[in-house]
């Protein structure tokens, strides 16, 4: 792997606090004439309680729908006019606004999109539409199996933790919220101390500063500093399958296996693993169960709190995907064979992912968000670093010491 490559990765982010308590985090990347700037709000689904469920996801569809000075359609038009992409998504443990603009246009572009998250007057007109859109969008996910899938997923294999609840929340929570208990929600979460901006592309750095503390200089009588929730690790003693029947006519199945945090140096170890079993041509989960398991992804999840590696697929039958679950010991003691050459191979075919999602200032900017929302950039890079060094060796402990016996939470949906 380059040692050039993670070098340049590493040095290239200069983080500064701002007077306003934002911080920022920032790339230069003068190739093409873009700027993307994504504002990082540490709220999410497990910070809600039982009856805000949802609450993260419906504020961000109604910081699109006017502000004090401006409607919905004036927002999206300033936005067009000068060529700017905007978009937003909310997670379990943050929400994200991006803008991604021509460097000529960004000074405007910082104000309209700070102008949103700070002003929005959540119009009561807009607020009941968006009760509805988000009703309906709720409806369309749970016709998605993929996507009703991984709700039931972490419903159930998370139920004991704040990350069982669904983003997008419950009908009877939506449906029951209130526009004044929204806006304070709001007013007390969306404020500069509690905001990451990510600054990646072609930008003045002192400039960026400058522009992010005027168009964040607000002032709320109160203010809630979001911590995440502290709750037992993920730890199971034994492997444990549970079956549910759902209206989907195919076997969806979720696994959950233990993973160290990312502060923890086999986390490297772990985040290679996840990226091989991903890959069809190396991965012996792919081969040893062609024609009767179709893995969809694999994924090391390394959050505050619950850090785990899922595996999710579908199968021809109920019996293939507990025999599947059964064979994950068998399967992992393949990859203690793994060699250095072998592994230096797959350390280069993910560095060459990463260089590629570095190439779109966007992308690379949405690979940060889940980072800086649960972490400072130190930990990214330390982390980063500790790629380069993943010996087999390592490769080797986190199967017999996490994995070996199998201890697992996983769920099998049938029809």
């Amino acid at each position: 792997m380059s040692n050039t490559f993670f070098l340049l990765l590493l040095l290239a982010f200069n983080v500064k606090t701002l007077s306003n308590g934002m911080t920022v985090i920032m790339k230069e990347e003068h190739r093409v004439p873009l700027v993307n700037v994504t504002i990082v709000i540490k709220t999410g689904a497990i910070y809600e309680s039982d009856s805000t469920l949802g609450m993260s996801h419906f504020l961000e569809h109604m910081l699109f729908d006017g502000t004090k000075t401006q409607t919905r359609q004036q927002i999206a038009e300033r936005f067009d006019r000068k060529g700017v992409y905007f978009n937003a998504f909310t997670r379990k443990d943050y929400t994200a606004f991006m803008i991604t603009a021509p460097s000529e246009f960004i000074e405007d572009a910082i104000f309209n999109q700070a102008d949103m998250l700070l002003n929005s007057i959540l119009p009561p007109s807009e607020f009941e539409k968006e009760r509805k859109v988000i009703i309906e969008e709720m409806r369309q996910d749970r016709q998605d199996p993929y996507q009703f899938a991984e709700e039931l997923f972490y419903k159930k294999v998370f139920y004991n933790t704040p990350y069982a609840n669904p983003v997008i929340g419950y009908e009877t929570t939506v449906m029951n919220m209130k526009r004044e208990d929204v806006m304070k929600y709001y007013t007390s979460r969306y404020v500069p101390q509690n905001m990451v901006a990510i600054v990646i592309g072609d930008f003045n750095p002192q400039k960026i500063l400058n522009l992010l503390e005027k168009a964040y200089n607000v002032k709320r009588n109160h203010i809630v500093k979001t911590e995440p929730p502290v709750f037992h690790p993920f730890s199971p003693e034994s492997c444990n399958i549970e079956y549910q029947k759902w209206n989907f006519p195919i076997v969806h199945f979720g696994i959950a296996l233990p993973a160290p945090p990312v502060s923890d140096k086999l986390s490297a170890a772990v985040e290679l693993i996840a990226y091989l079993l991903n890959k069809p041509d190396v991965s012996p989960l792919y081969q040893d169960f062609r024609g009767k398991v179709q893995i969809l992804s694999v994924g090391y999840h390394h959050k505050k709190g619950l850090n785990f590696v899922s595996i999710f697929g579908t199968a021809d039958s109920v019996g293939s995907a507990q025999a599947f679950v059964e064979a994950l010991p068998h399967e992992f003691k393949k990859l203690k064979e793994l060699g250095q050459q072998d592994l230096e191979r797959l350390k280069n075919s993910y560095e060459a992912e990463m260089a590629f999602e570095a190439e779109n200032i966007t992308y690379e900017a949405m690979m940060l968000t889940d980072w800086v929302a649960n972490y400072d950039i130190g930990v990214y890079n330390s982390f980063m670093n500790q790629l380069e060094k993943v010996t087999t060796h390592d490769v080797e402990k986190v199967i017999d010491s996490l994995w070996t016996p199998l201890r697992c939470k996983a769920l099998i949906l049938k029809p």
